[in-house]
């Protein structure tokens, strides 16, 4: 019975910290996507003076208002 219950208990843990590891990444892609989005905007509006070029040809794409 104690057996059963430390497997039980070591799977919620194990999934509640994948669940915790995936969020983060999530969250840190989404950072990303909104930071190039901002640069290549920035690009844009600034005929290549401030930012960064479309260089992952996707902007219309990724970066759309909502």
């Amino acid at each position: 019975m104690l057996e059963k219950t430390l497997i039980t208990i070591l799977a919620i843990l194990s999934l509640a910290i994948l669940s915790w590891i995936s969020h983060d990444l999530y969250s840190h892609e989404s950072e990303q996507q909104a930071r190039y989005c901002q640069m290549v905007d920035a690009w844009l509006d600034s005929d290549g003076e401030f930012g960064w070029p479309d260089y992952n040809d996707n902007f219309d794409e990724v970066c759309t208002d909502d």
